[in-house]
């Protein structure tokens, strides 16, 4: 767990770390990588769409809005507004084992690779996939 505004102390299960110099992309890449937590912001939410990971937001800050409105609105990870130990488990649990979140990131996985970057832009991801129809379940990249 890599956090560098958020104290996740009182949520953690005890097998959690929190390290600000972790690295992401080694971290995001390894086989085991099933999740990630974050408080939206668009960076941290793209390197994990980049490697198929669905997402666990957290917060209300206006730092990371746009991203939490993008993961419940594209149905790529979980945003809890009022987050709490069995809440954030619950999630955990959903993100982990419903493959409608992996399968909602393939589309957007594809398109980042594309990109042969995962250092992105990420308002052009943004407004690429917050034009599609949400009735469409296929995006046409």
């Amino acid at each position: 767990m890599v956090s560098k505004t958020f104290e996740l102390g009182h949520y953690a299960k005890g097998n959690v770390i929190v390290d600000e110099n972790a690295p992401l992309d080694d971290l995001m890449n390894h086989q085991n990588a099933a999740f990630l937590i974050s408080n939206g912001e668009w960076t941290i939410l793209m390197n994990s769409f980049y490697h198929n990971l669905p997402a666990i937001t957290l917060g209300s800050s206006t730092e990371g809005a746009a991203g939490r409105q993008f993961v419940k609105d594209k149905k790529t990870g979980i945003h809890l507004s009022q987050p709490n130990s069995q809440a954030l488990e619950n999630a955990v649990r959903e993100v982990v084992f419903d493959p409608v979140y992996r399968n909602n990131l393939k589309d957007i996985s594809r398109y980042l690779k594309g990109m042969n970057t995962n250092y992105l832009i990420p308002n052009i991801i943004f407004n690429h996939f917050s034009a599609k129809s949400s009735a469409s379940s296929k995006t046409d990249l």
